[in-house]
């Protein structure tokens, strides 16, 4: 199969992809982000992936399966790429938003968040003091929980570590806010871990998914108050690699990239549920400090 790279126009979306020649239509509508319709996963069966080839060159195609929808076409995932292509994509044949139930009965539960949310003030950096800020907030934490230790921690001591990404913010954010900030602390079970480090005044936000087979159900809490502040739902675009669990397990079998490919989908799923509660909330997605997901 020659590498030669080709560009697919999937029209009237307005999407391209620059795929090897030999992709499948499906593959390449995948890589575009057009969710065509795939119940069976891409084996052939199903007939609900059909598109018209405007203009380019496919090998013959062979008749789709007669599910309805759209006349005549071929089958996306049957059909290879010879040369660049225009697709036209029925809309018949596009993955149908559905509403995702997202409302439900709240049960009252004892609130116990897994972190705790710490107010700190650090002395200024100076040229007398030249402690580095995780120092400043190792001994600033210390003050409120004596037990706490730095990483060279002494007997009986807990251990405190520092995440990264909470490392990359921390100067930045001590020099925007006056040296004021929040900690946002886990307790493992032989150590302290700050997992993040938000503005003064904000509270921490949780995050809750239900991993469904078609659908993402989503809610952002508050940490400190317990209240849902927000819920949302979308489609699960796994939908687009089969519609039911055992076609994305065929799928997933054809080889480790496929599987690695439904983990990226699902991610990126996630990830536009998450932009979308946060900004629903007005809230910034760095404030998300803990996550649960079921599935």
């Amino acid at each position: 199969m020659s590498k030669d790279q080709l560009t697919i126009d999937f029209e009237p979306l307005g999407r391209r992809a620059r795929v090897p020649r030999g992709t499948t239509l499906l593959d390449a509508a995948r890589q575009a982000g057009v969710r065509l319709n795939a119940v069976c996963g891409g084996s052939g069966t199903c007939g609900t992936c059909r598109v018209r080839v405007g203009a380019g060159e496919v090998p013959p195609p062979a008749p789709p399966p007669d599910r309805g929808g759209t006349e005549g076409g071929v089958l996306a995932c049957q059909t290879r790429a010879l040369s660049d292509l225009r697709v036209d994509v029925p809309p018949t044949s596009i993955t149908a938003p559905q509403r995702a139930q997202v409302e439900g009965r709240e049960r009252p539960v004892e609130f116990d968040p897994p972190v705790r949310v710490y107010d700190v003030t650090l002395a200024p950096a100076s040229l007398h003091d030249l402690r580095a800020d995780t120092t400043r907030l190792y001994d600033a934490l210390r003050e409120q929980r004596p037990s706490l230790s730095p990483p060279a921690s002494g007997e009986g001591m807990r251990e405190i570590r520092l995440d990264l990404a909470a490392l990359r913010r921390l100067p930045i954010l001590l020099r925007e806010h006056d040296w004021q900030m929040r900690a946002v602390v886990r307790t493992c079970s032989t150590a302290e871990e700050i997992v993040a480090v938000i503005p003064p005044g904000v509270s921490p936000l949780g995050l809750a998914v239900d991993v469904g087979t078609t659908k993402l159900a989503g809610y952002l809490i508050d940490l400190e108050s317990g209240a849902t502040l927000v819920a949302a739902g979308t489609m699960n675009p796994q939908i687009a690699y089969g519609e039911d669990v055992m076609s994305r397990i065929a799928y997933a079998m054809g080889g480790e990239d496929r599987a690695h490919e439904l983990q990226r989908v699902i991610a990126g799923g996630l990830n536009d549920l998450v932009h979308e509660l946060c900004a629903q909330a007005g809230r910034q997605t760095t404030d998300v400090v803990e996550a649960v997901l079921v599935g």
